[in-house]
């Protein structure tokens, strides 16, 4: 997750590359989860306050983290990582979080899906570099046709049309038209279904939502998979490729 790594590996060449794959015995799945995960905190707030205060949050709760990583780019902005130094210690903290207040007004404390960066070693630090570049690398040389699938005709009829259809394909997904009553929770069950979901951003004042996938390819499966989805009863949500941030 962190910047550095994700800098860094832009720069191996392939036998650096197959030499650390090579040496590094390590499983990262031997590594358990000892990260939280922080959405929905007010974009306004500026990273060093966004900090401060789930360092200060966390404290009281007894359980202070070991880092606290955040960005302000787009695609990362609302959104924050907490680290504690063992899986215990995170579980407890997270449990503490439901009972309390949240550190921002909105704001949803959730369990990360993999270990963070900092809590674990940097041979797997590396291999997580190298295993993004490979994706990176694979869904720029093949990214795969849609199967056409059958549909009732009143799947076909009343899709909605996506507002951005000339987007290039990218791994973030932009959804529009969800319904008032659907919850943060109920997005994230929907889009977890289609393999590789990373994160999920909900932006309930406008309706909308941002999910990124671990890679274009699997961004489009979840794509051609849920657009057009009768969420609720007739309502059904659109989706399409997200605008990238320009470099």
């Amino acid at each position: 997750m962190d910047m550095d790594i994700e800098e860094v590996e832009m720069d191996m060449d392939v036998n650096t590359e197959m030499d650390i794959v090579e040496s590094s015995n390590v499983d990262e799945k031997t590594f358990e989860v000892a990260t939280l995960y922080v959405n929905r905190i007010p974009e306004k707030i500026k990273l060093p306050e966004l900090k401060d205060q789930l360092l200060n949050y966390f404290i009281k709760l007894g359980y202070e983290p070991i880092k606290i990583t955040a960005h302000d780019s787009l695609k990362r902005k609302g959104q924050a990582w907490v680290v504690f130094r063992q899986p215990s210690l995170m579980q407890k903290a997270y449990e503490a979080s439901k009972q309390s207040k949240p550190p921002f007004q909105n704001a949803c404390i959730y369990i990360s899906n993999t270990p963070s960066d900092p809590s674990v070693p940097p041979e797997v630090q590396r291999q997580r570099a190298i295993e993004r570049k490979r994706k990176r690398d694979a869904a720029k040389q093949h990214v795969p046709q849609p199967q056409p699938k059958r549909q009732t005709q009143q799947r076909r009829t009343n899709q909605p049309k996506p507002k951005r259809q000339n987007l290039p394909p990218n791994s973030k997904l932009f959804v529009e038209s969800i319904p008032s009553s659907i919850t943060e929770k109920q997005l994230v069950d929907l889009f977890s279904k289609p393999a590789g979901m990373v994160q999920l951003r909900y932006v309930p004042q406008k309706n909308c939502a941002f999910v990124e996938y671990d890679n274009i390819a699997k961004a489009t499966i979840a794509k051609d998979t849920l657009h057009g989805f009768p969420i609720v009863s007739n309502q059904m949500i659109s989706i399409s490729y997200a605008a990238q941030a320009k470099s």
